[in-house]
């Protein structure tokens, strides 16, 4: 059985946001090149603000992150391994998410509320 933290289920917050953890596998997509020799990353765009939070802009099609169907642009992360990104620069955030391939790399996550419309 996959090990689960304690802490890992999603709590829906006033704002309506929901913050959840996930776990994604790394993994090269066949056909792509590691930005960082030996090491694999989640098939995930990142982007920040001038805040300094850090966003997901983007996923690849067939990738990890995409394939896990738990993460989508435009959630905020958190924490990747359990350390804080708040302010690092995005080029930081992305060396956290890099690891070896096969390994697993927890990111807390902040999803936005979902809309409802009247119709």
């Amino acid at each position: 059985p996959e090990r689960r933290d304690s802490d890992d289920a999603a709590v829906t917050l006033q704002d309506g946001s929901v913050h959840k953890v996930i776990f994604v596998e790394r993994r090269n997509a066949i056909g792509t090149v590691s930005l960082v020799a030996g090491m694999a990353g989640i098939g995930v765009s990142l982007g920040s603000t001038a805040e300094g939070e850090t966003f997901v802009t983007g996923l690849a099609p067939g990738g990890p992150a995409e394939t896990c169907k738990e993460l989508c642009k435009g959630d905020q992360v958190l924490a990747i391994d359990r350390i804080a990104v708040q302010g690092l620069d995005v080029s930081r955030v992305v060396k956290l998410v890099l690891g070896v391939e096969g390994t697993k790399v927890r990111l807390d996550i902040r999803s936005p509320p979902l809309q409802t419309y009247d119709i």
